[in-house]
């Protein structure tokens, strides 16, 4: 999770942003395809998802997220999580944990990594992809981001040990 969570402060460092359009540039357009989505689309999950593939990598290990199921859907990380009991209260947050939110709908629709867990006032810092630097989930880059726990809904993922 730690080298997950260093991945994805690099694209931060870079200043990731989408290019030519909504849901689009060559970076985004990199983690799309990581996730086996060759069109514009959300991407917060493929972000997800090609900064623990480049950890795995780096480590020479299997990545343990490479079995959710789709890996650029949101909700398909909460049924992998679920059904393997990597489902965990915030108090139980590590840096590099998936923090998953959903603002509204019927289904978790926002996924970032914990970069640095919530205190006693429950806000957790996230670096996150397709959001923006305001209280959004639905963005042009990867940012870091505080959310209060405390408000809004959210699950938490120990997806590695």
């Amino acid at each position: 999770m730690a080298v997950t969570l260093g991945v994805a402060f690099g694209e931060v460092d870079h200043k990731v942003r989408e290019v030519g359009g909504n849901n689009r540039g060559p970076r985004v357009e990199q983690y799309l395809a990581n996730a086996g989505i060759h069109q514009a689309a959300p991407w917060c999950a493929a972000f997800v998802q090609w900064c623990s593939d480049r950890a795995a990598e780096a480590l020479g290990t299997t990545n343990p997220l490479d079995a959710v199921k789709f890996e650029a859907y949101v909700q398909s990380y909460w049924e992998w999580a679920s059904a393997n009991g990597r489902i965990v209260p915030i108090s139980a947050a590590r840096a590099g944990s998936l923090i998953l939110f959903n603002f509204g709908g019927e289904r978790w629709d926002h996924i970032g990594l914990i970069a640095r867990p919530a205190n006693n006032d429950g806000i957790v810092w996230s670096v996150e992809g397709n959001t923006g630097d305001v209280d959004q989930r639905d963005g042009d880059g990867v940012y870091i981001k505080p959310r209060d726990t405390r408000r809004l809904t959210c699950t938490i993922i120990r997806w590695a040990d």
